[in-house]
């Protein structure tokens, strides 16, 4: 009986100190065990299992590939519309034999705008990755599962043409 205890206290005392990682509500990019907040740049001391590691590191080059697309889309964005919103610029041109004239131009155009935006909305994908893999990585560290198997497939018609529709 006393082994029997014994053996009870000290299974409930190591799930007693045995914590789950949890997303912070602090930061999306943020881990959360027990009081102690954590960033990605230090998953290597939280997450032990391999499993959870591989989608760690997928998460880490997933958020370098958003973060370089947004910044360069974000300058594009910024220097694009200045130059469009800006003023017309009016140059004169002096001719040697007399005369001159005034040339009124624009100094932006909408292509660096139109590029920003490009590349913003190209790392939005990347960006939804790093969420998907750093929840797949705390669901394998924990043992919990958070896959969801339903795909579907639809079609649809209508008086204008036919609907393909896919799920996943």
């Amino acid at each position: 009986m006393k082994k029997q205890f014994t053996l009870l206290c000290i299974t409930l005392a190591a799930f007693s100190f045995a914590q789950q990682i949890e997303l912070s509500d602090k930061n999306a990019y943020d881990f959360k065990v027990g009081q102690d907040y954590f960033k990605m740049n230090q998953s290597e001391k939280i997450f032990k299992n391999d499993e959870a590691l591989k989608y760690i590191k997928k998460a880490k080059s997933n958020r370098t590939f958003a973060l370089i697309f947004s910044i360069i889309g974000g300058a594009g964005i910024g220097f694009g519309a200045v130059r469009l919103l800006s003023a017309k610029k009016s140059v004169v041109y002096n001719y040697p034999g007399g005369g001159s004239t005034v040339v009124t131009t624009k100094s932006g155009s909408a292509d660096v705008l139109l590029t920003g935006i490009a590349f913003v909305g190209a790392a939005i994908p990347f960006a939804v990755s790093v969420k998907k893999n750093i929840k797949k990585a705390v669901a394998a560290e924990n043992g919990t599962s958070t896959e969801k198997t339903t795909t579907s497939l639809e079609f649809g018609a209508t008086p204008s043409g036919l609907a393909l529709s896919m799920r996943f």
